[in-house]
């Protein structure tokens, strides 16, 4: 291609670049087998487009057309136009028209279609698994191919720019949504009603900071609801990493060991559990595979196990429902779901699964168990902590845990930069919030706003995995 120089015309400004045939260099980009550094003749904010033509060069063969040609399939360019090449390279130009977008939420709109391609063919790719017989390595690249890409979507989305254009312009119609949310959805109808009440009541108009934004309407809600599971945020990449931990290896099983006949297993989060068309778990696969594999390793302990909870957030109720299940009897009682539909209640329970699901062999029923938690011990982690508790399976050591006890589902409000596609991958703010109240057998209570009572508690001081070991040399 050799050395040239070119113009990019945009709405009220030029760009002035210059492509130089170079060696390999760590701010050179390679084309083939030739390297060159784009070099920019002005420097009034030429960054950006400087790493788009490197990302294009990159990608594109050595001939001029070609890279007009790749240019020209980039969203934001309206036209690509080659002029003749003169010896003297300070007149060899190129036109690049270029269109920009309107707005942040515009940019991303076009730059995300392209990467949501990929995504949906990464998606398809694990759903054809299913019928395929992928492995479980295989199955577990292409979830990562597809957070991968999902987090490109999203280090788009989340620019400070493109988020406060979110709420700037879509403001009023979020608030409605999510007081819709709270008002039809809410696992208490009154309360719910009173928290609609209360945002669409209140002025938001003066926030544009979108983390200030959702923080405000969260403690708002909250202030009504007293409930630590209700949230509003905008996603993040560290959320994308949170939902993928459900799913993937080690399945929230960081640890798990057996020294002097002690067992130690650390749980991080509940993974999802898969299910047949029965509603079976599924032994052999995935979360459920990693448990029993660590089960057979702390059965070997005598003296006691250590189940360590303590900074996990929750995550599935179905891996509380397989944990305990382990450490119990077939049909144990473990808590009761009042789940609100409409103005009505819909009732049902989880119980230990049966013989046929975990054999009487596999479970351990008789060593000593101990759970240790504290004040981020939250949710399903709770869950299991006061099942064992209260069926006296366990003896509960630490600090009182964080008290959310109720079943949370996920919301949507409406996409607000592709309203006539309701595009799934747009910015979009969500909420958590319960839609059913969980509630033990038992004691015919739970331990939302509250927290589960350790039956030991320790002081800041104490370490409690101590007061285990010298509980466990006392028995």
């Amino acid at each position: 291609m050799g050395d040239f120089h070119f113009t990019i015309s945009t709405e009220g400004k030029t760009y002035e670049f210059a492509l130089h045939e170079t060696e390999t260099g760590s701010n050179n980009v390679q084309s083939g087998s030739r390297v060159y550094s784009v070099i920019p003749k002005n420097s009034d904010d030429t960054k950006a487009i400087e790493l788009l033509l490197k990302q294009t060069i990159k990608n594109s063969s050595c001939s001029v057309n070609e890279l007009a040609h790749k240019l020209k399939q980039i969203p934001s360019v309206t036209n690509v136009t080659v002029h003749s090449v003169s010896e003297n390279n300070d007149i060899a130009i190129r036109y690049l028209e270029f269109s920009p977008p309107s707005s942040p939420l515009q940019e991303v709109s076009r730059s995300s279609d392209l990467i949501e391609q990929k995504l949906r063919d990464s998606i398809k790719l694990l759903s054809l698994g299913k019928d395929t017989e992928l492995s479980e390595d295989e199955a577990c690249d292409h979830l990562d191919k597809a957070i991968e890409l999902l987090e490109e979507i999203l280090s788009l989305q989340t620019t400070e720019a493109v988020k406060k254009e979110v709420i700037d312009t879509h403001r009023s119609a979020m608030i409605e949504e999510v007081a819709r949310f709270c008002e039809n959805h809410y696992v208490f109808p009154e309360i719910g009603k009173r928290c609609a009440d209360k945002i669409r009541s209140t002025d938001y108009s003066y926030i544009s900071d979108p983390e200030t934004f959702t923080q405000t309407i969260t403690s708002d809600i909250r202030s009504i609801a007293e409930d630590k599971h209700i949230e509003v945020f905008l996603p993040t990449q560290n959320s994308l990493a949170g939902i993928a931990s459900l799913s993937k290896p080690p399945y929230g099983i960081e640890e798990v060991s057996v020294v002097d006949e002690v067992a130690y297993m650390r749980i991080s989060v509940f993974a999802n559990v898969d299910r047949d068309e029965d509603g079976h778990i599924i032994q052999d696969k995935g979360a459920a595979k990693a448990l029993e594999e660590a089960m057979n390793t702390i059965r070997s302990a005598k003296k006691g196990i250590i189940l360590d909870l303590r900074n996990n957030g929750g995550g599935s109720f179905d891996m509380v429902q397989l944990l305990c299940s382990y450490f119990l009897p077939p049909d144990t009682k473990l808590s009761t779901m009042e789940w609100r539909r409409g103005s009505e209640k819909e009732i049902s329970s989880s119980n230990t699964v049966s013989y046929n699901e975990i054999s009487k062999k596999s479970r351990i029923l008789e060593i000593p168990l101990f759970i240790l938690c504290n004040n981020k011990t939250f949710s399903a982690a709770e869950e299991c902590t006061n099942n064992m508790k209260t069926v006296e399976r366990a003896l509960v050591i630490g600090g009182l845990s964080g008290g959310g006890a109720n079943f949370c589902e996920l919301f949507s409000t409406g996409s607000p930069f592709k309203e006539e596609n309701l595009n799934p991958l747009s910015p979009r703010i969500k909420l958590s919030l319960p839609v059913a109240e969980s509630i033990n057998p038992y004691t015919k209570t739970n331990w939302d706003g509250i927290g589960v009572i350790p039956d030991i508690i320790t002081t800041d001081d104490e370490n409690p995995i101590s007061v285990v070991q010298k509980l466990m040399n006392e028995l």
